[in-house]
C-alpha cells in the first residue's frame, strides 16, 4: 500500500478525530499534553465537543483525568487508561529517582515515612502541595540542600509524592476542574484505583502503547513511535510483529498501520480549516513538522518553544498555533491578549485547499471561544507571558506586511 502525502494529510488528521463528533468518553486522537494552556480545549473543541461547559462536566464526572504517562510528561487522557500510562511513566521514570534518592542518602524507610504521613495528611480530603506540606509534623520532610537543587529535589516530598502516584497511591485533581492550570489537589484514590490485574511486563506494554499510537497516527514511521512512546527500538520492533502490522509507504517513506486499517479509505478533502494549539496531537505525533507543511514553505523560520526560531521544514515542536486544512497546515494563528485580537496569516500569502469567507468564519467562532468561555486568556503553557504572547502576535503581523 503507497499513500500520497496529501492522502496521508487526510488520513491522519480523520484518525486524530478533527471534524467528528466527540463521544465525551474520550480523548480522540490521544493524550493530551496538560502543560497549563489551553492546548487540551483547543483541541477537544476541533474534535467535536460543544463548549468548554461540557469538557468541564467530563472532567467531574472522572471520565477523562490528568496522569503521567509516556517520556514522564503530564497528559489529559481517559481514564480507563490510567493504568497503561502510570506503568509507562514508572517504567521511564521510577530507577532514576531511585538512585537520585539514593545518591542524596534518602533510604527506603525515610521514603516510607514521609509516604505514611502523607496519607495521614490526606485522610481528610485533597489537598494542595503547599497545604500538604504544613499538614506533614515537622521534622519528617527535611531538605536536600544544594546537592538536591541540582537534580530538581528540594527536598523529600517532590520525589516520595510522585512515587506514590506512579504507584496509584495518589492521585491529581484539577484544582479548579480546568484543563488549563497546572494547579493540582493530592487526593487518595478510591481502592479500585490501582488493578493489580491489569499490570503487564514491559514487551506487553509496549505492544499496548504502538496499538494506542497507530489508533492515533498511522500510517507512522517506527522512528516517530520512538519519539513518543520512548520505548526500546527491540520491543518496538517485537510489538510490530506482535501486533501483526502491515508496512506501507507514505510519500516513498516506510511507515506502518495495525491490520485492521489497511482497507480504510483516504477521506476526500472537505476545505474545512481548523485553528490547532502548537502541541495538538496531529502535530507532535508525527517526527517532523515537515510532514504537515507543503514542500516549498520548509523553509519559513517560524518561532520555537522558547524564543528562537526554526524552519517548518525541520521542526519537530512547534512555538505557534497552526491552521489547518485536510491534514496540512496552511497558516498560522494566535492570540494577541492586550488587543483581544485573533490573528490568522495564511503560508504563502493565500489560504490553500479552503477559502478566506471559511477561515474568517473559523476564526470569529475560536475568537468567541477566547473571549467569552476562556476569560480572553489563551496561554501556550503556564509560563506564556505577556512578552512572549506579544513577540508572537508581532511575527504574525510581520508576516502579513
Amino acid at each position: 500500500m503507497e499513500y500520497g502525502i496529501e492522502q496521508a494529510r487526510r488520513l491522519w488528521q480523520a484518525r486524530q478525530g478533527i471534524g467528528g463528533h466527540w463521544s465525551g468518553t474520550d480523548v480522540p486522537g490521544g493524550w493530551t499534553r496538560a502543560i497549563g494552556g489551553v492546548g487540551p480545549y483547543l483541541g477537544l473543541l476541533a474534535r467535536g465537543a460543544s463548549d468548554l461547559e461540557a469538557i468541564g462536566e467530563v472532567v467531574g464526572m472522572d471520565t477523562l483525568t490528568i496522569l503521567p504517562g509516556v517520556r514522564n510528561c503530564i497528559w489529559v487522557m481517559p481514564t480507563h487508561d490510567r493504568m497503561l500510562a502510570l506503568q509507562a511513566a514508572a517504567g521511564q521514570g521510577r530507577k532514576r529517582t531511585l538512585r537520585d534518592l539514593s545518591k542524596l542518602g534518602v533510604d527506603e524507610a525515610e521514603q516510607q515515612e514521609v509516604a505514611k504521613a502523607i496519607v495521614q495528611a490526606l485522610q481528610g480530603g485533597p489537598r494542595n502541595t503547599h497545604d500538604l506540606r504544613k499538614a506533614i509534623p515537622d521534622g519528617v520532610i527535611r531538605s536536600l540542600g544544594d546537592a538536591g537543587k541540582k537534580i530538581g529535589l528540594s527536598s523529600t516530598l517532590p520525589p516520595v509524592v510522585r512515587l506514590m502516584e506512579w504507584d496509584g497511591r495518589l492521585r491529581r485533581l484539577p484544582a479548579d476542574g480546568r484543563l488549563d492550570s497546572e494547579k493540582y489537589l493530592w487526593a487518595l484514590p478510591e481502592r479500585l484505583w490501582w488493578d493489580e490485574d491489569v499490570l503487564v511486563d514491559d514487551q506487553a506494554q509496549a505492544d499496548a502503547l504502538l496499538e494506542h499510537y497507530l489508533r492515533w497516527a498511522a500510517p507512522a514511521s517506527l522512528d516517530a513511535f520512538l519519539a513518543w512512546a520512548k520505548v526500546t527500538k527491540t520491543r518496538a520492533k517485537k510489538a510490530l510483529a506482535n501486533k501483526g502490522c502491515v508496512q506501507v509507504s507514505v510519500d516513498g517513506h516506510e511507515a506502518w498501520v495495525l491490520p485492521d486499517q489497511v482497507d480504510d479509505p483516504v477521506p476526500e478533502p472537505t476545505g474545512v480549516p481548523w485553528l490547532l494549539g502548537a502541541l495538538d496531537n496531529l502535530i507532535t505525533l508525527r517526527s517532523s513538522v515537515g510532514a504537515l507543511v507543503d514542500e516549498g514553505f520548509h523553509g519559513v523560520e517560524v518561532p520555537s518553544m522558547g524564543s528562537r526560531k526554526v524552519s517548518l521544514g525541520s521542526s519537530t515542536w512547534l512555538g505557534i498555533r497552526p491552521v489547518v486544512v485536510d491534514g496540512e497546515v496552511v497558516g498560522l494563528w494566535d492570540w494577541s491578549a492586550p488587543d483581544g485580537e485573533l490573528i490568522a496569516v495564511p503560508l504563502g500569502g493565500s489560504w490553500r485547499g479552503t477559502t478566506q469567507a471559511a477561515v474568517d468564519e473559523a476564526t470569529a467562532r475560536m475568537a468567541s471561544v477566547i473571549s467569552d468561555q476562556l476569560g480572553g486568556e489563551a496561554k501556550m503553557v503556564s509560563i506564556d507571558g505577556a512578552r512572549a504572547q506579544a513577540r508572537r502576535a508581532d511575527f504574525l503581523r510581520s508576516m502579513m506586511g
